[in-house]
């Protein structure tokens, strides 16, 4: 499972992601008192999932210099990381 490619911006209450092939895409509608924040977080999201997966790369424990370990025997900064990666791309 992947998302939407392209730069996830905030346009009042929708999230819309742009690219070369595209002016604004609309991915989502925001309701609610805290609209302008959750927008935030989701046009956020693309960056964070890879923010994340960069940091367990660079910082995940490996057996023999190689294959990544389970997130139970990771320290707790990189399992958390593990399991959000894992939930946005739904596997948890």
């Amino acid at each position: 499972m992947s998302h939407t490619p392209g730069e996830w911006i905030v346009n009042g209450d929708q999230i819309e992601v742009k690219s070369e092939h595209n002016d604004g895409y609309r991915i989502c509608d925001v309701f609610g008192p805290d609209y302008k924040a959750n927008g935030l977080l989701i046009a956020a999201s693309p960056d964070l999932l890879a923010a994340c997966k960069l940091m367990v790369e660079w910082h995940g424990k490996r057996e023999n210099n190689e294959i990544l370990m389970s997130p139970s025997e990771q320290e707790a900064e990189v399992r958390k990381a593990m399991e959000a990666i894992a939930k946005a791309e739904g596997r948890s």
